[in-house]
């Protein structure tokens, strides 16, 4: 049941850079806490993806 393939690695993996990339580009007059908060809970939700992923790989 598996659907852990290299393109879905690499499709978190530029998740994760386009979440970093927003980060990056916060400065001192446009911070906003909201922004920092909805940032994480986009990593969050990869994380849990990539482990969902490799659960499911492991059990095959």
């Amino acid at each position: 049941m598996s659907n852990f393939t290299y393109e879905k690695y690499l499709e978190l993996v530029r998740n994760v850079e386009d979440v970093f990339d927003e980060l990056s580009t916060v400065n001192e007059r446009d911070y906003t806490s909201e922004d920092i908060e909805e940032a994480g809970r986009n990593l969050i939700s990869i994380g849990n993806s990539l482990i969902m992923y490799i659960r499911h790989y492991k059990n095959r």
